[in-house]
């Protein structure tokens, strides 16, 4: 189907992607030769790389692994890891441990501003300067690390130590430690996408604009506010199934979640939101991302060890004096039975995205 087709962009290729699309065109020997990214895409324009159109399942992990190389770019660190998980929950998804809220009310806010006003009243204005200013400090400190754990980001780091390729025992030993001793914590983001959409399905049926963020997909009447939402769908449990055709302007993209269903494809040419619309491709590529970010599924640490093994080979290459097959991703895989009580457990619902057909 030509609607789950693409063309690589060389530009936002890494390194490991370059290599695999390499291997077909001038061997693995050949590719091998080749040590940075710089390198890769030099040869890869040389052989028009760019011209070349992969389809169904290539197609698909190609983007997928676009979209999980920008959300390694888009983490959150928060100094202190109390600041940042208080009001937060968290819940395993998987081996991953994912904030499923993040209802940073403003008790702590109207605790800082109640005892600010209150020594307002007892001190001389220069000790009340000075109260209030660490109030505000407080509470811009507070606010700084609670943003980064936004509901439906999953904790990337604790104190410096990768954990998203870690076990569950170890990820959970490790929060923690970092709570009860206010180490810095950092947190992936959940994948987001917003754009119209052809919708059918959950009561719709018709163009809508779709919002893809926090874990949660959601259909509006309307881009601007003021809008309606006129439904929406948790991505946890969900699974993804990219529904290919012959037929022009028959594929689509299906999301399902128990006995709730609903497929997806960009609008009809030459209608006024066809241009505001991403391709099917690229829409079931962030789709496969988004739930598998949500259900902490196994295919998505994949795409990540992909993506940092380019990462690898490149500081390789920029350190040749390194003896060490520092190729290999380090990720601390330290296993830790214990339990803690603070992070709830998920298991009934199912943790892995449908694989893509080709």
């Amino acid at each position: 189907d030509e609607e789950y087709a693409c063309c690589p962009v060389i530009k936002d290729c890494g390194a490991a992607t370059l290599r695999h699309l390499l291997k077909e065109y001038i061997g693995e020997r050949n590719v091998n030769k080749l040590r940075t990214t710089a390198q890769l895409r030099a040869a890869a324009k040389k052989c028009k790389l760019h011209e070349r159109k992969l389809k169904g399942a290539d197609a698909l992990r190609h983007r997928a692994g676009i979209v999980v190389s920008m959300l390694s770019r888009l983490e959150r660190r928060a100094p202190d890891a109390r600041a940042a998980l208080t009001n937060a929950t968290l819940e395993r998804r998987g081996q991953w441990v994912v904030v499923t809220k993040a209802d940073h009310e403003k008790k702590e806010e109207h605790k800082s501003v109640n005892a600010a006003e209150k020594l307002e009243h007892q001190l001389e204005e220069k000790v009340k300067k000075a109260v209030q200013t660490r109030a505000e400090k407080r509470k811009a400190f507070l606010v700084a690390n609670q943003k980064a754990a936004s509901a439906g980001s999953a904790i990337s780091a604790v104190d410096g130590h990768d954990t998203l390729l870690a076990t569950f025992e170890a990820t959970e030993k490790a929060v923690d430690v970092a709570f009860r001793k206010r180490k810095p914590i950092t947190f992936r983001m959940a994948p987001f996408y917003s754009g119209w959409v052809e919708a059918q399905g959950l009561l719709i049926d018709g163009v809508r604009y779709c919002v893809l963020a926090y874990g949660s997909l959601a259909l509006f009447d309307r881009e601007a506010a003021p809008r309606k939402k006129l439904a929406s769908l948790k991505l946890h449990g969900a699974v993804v199934e990219p529904k290919p055709s012959d037929l022009e302007r028959n594929a689509r993209v299906e999301v399902r979640r128990g006995n709730r269903r609903i497929t997806l494809r960009p609008p009809p040419h030459g209608s006024k939101y066809h241009k505001k619309a991403a391709a099917l491709v690229d829409m079931a590529a962030i789709l496969i991302v988004a739930i598998g970010h949500a259900n902490g599924s196994p295919d998505i640490k994949e795409l990540e060890v992909f993506r940092r093994k380019g990462a690898a080979d490149d500081t390789a290459a920029m350190q040749p004096t390194l003896k060490s097959n520092v190729s290999t991703p380090t990720t601390p895989m330290v296993r830790i039975r214990a339990p803690s009580p603070s992070i709830e457990s998920a298991h009934s619902a199912p943790a892995t995205p449908a694989t893509p057909a080709a």
